[in-house]
């Protein structure tokens, strides 16, 4: 695959999608139905200051994401693993530590402009702002209504306003601080700014594995060790849970 910048690779996948450039994009649903990539959403611990990490191997294409961080920071770094995914051809998995902007590391930061610029588009985050502020100068209660429109960090947002000129980096660092408080003020829900700490799996490896065993093309035994190498516990002895007919569903 010839090699897309981080603005064209946002570009073209949104436009796959059909969506306008002012749309907000579920990035859990992209990744789950329609780029068919595994997703696990887990705590990592209270010392891994890791975002998440992403495996590409033997057809296997999967993503861990740290629910340690907060749901915006969720959000932005599944967008930041599926550049890895899509475009980086070479890496066959890694940690990353998403949302740092830092050109240090060339390949997180073209990660971390595409998860920018696909989920909030210049044109799109510069016509919602004429559209509901106008000439408005812009503070945290314009800020807040943005990102909670596009559903994404208040880190990130305020580093996309300063890429497009709508704060100065000062402006930037004075509004870095207390966004839940200011969030909760104005009424809005506090959930983008806050830890999650849940389990999930997004998969369709449990059926696969559930026809493989139906097939007797693998014992019990290794299927219900690839269920549970993959945090899945819907087993019981002598088959999956629910596996009989008061279960099933029709």
């Amino acid at each position: 695959m010839k090699r897309r910048t981080p603005l064209v690779g946002a570009t073209e996948t949104r436009r796959s999608l059909g969506l306008s450039e002012s749309e907000p994009i579920d990035i859990f649903r992209v990744l789950r139905y329609v780029e068919e990539i595994s997703i696990v959403r887990c705590p990592f611990g209270d010392s891994s200051s890791m975002s998440g990490l992403f495996v590409k191997k033997c057809g296997v294409r999967l993503m861990v994401i740290n629910t340690e961080r907060s749901w915006g920071h969720q959000i932005f770094t599944a967008a930041h693993e599926l550049y890895h995914v899509k475009y980086n051809e070479g890496m066959s998995g890694s940690l990353c530590h998403v949302a740092t902007f830092s050109d240090r590391l060339p390949e997180e930061y073209d990660a971390d402009k595409f998860a920018a610029n696909l989920l909030v588009p210049t044109s799109g985050l510069e016509y919602m702002i004429e559209k509901e502020f106008g000439d408005t100068r812009l503070g945290f209660p314009e800020i807040i209504y943005l990102e909670q429109y596009f559903m994404v960090s208040h880190k990130a947002m305020l580093w996309r306003l300063q890429e497009i000129g709508r704060l100065t980096n000062r402006e930037r660092m004075q509004l870095s601080d207390g966004v839940k408080f200011k969030a909760r003020e104005l009424g809005y829900s506090t959930r983008l700014y806050e830890k999650t700490l849940d389990h999930e799996i997004m998969s369709d490896l449990p059926r696969k594995v559930r026809e493989a065993l139906e097939r007797e093309l693998i014992s019990e035994g290794r299927a219900q060790e690839y269920l549970l190498s993959f945090g899945h516990d819907g087993w019981e002895e002598g088959g999956f849970a629910g596996n009989n007919d008061e279960n099933m569903d029709e």
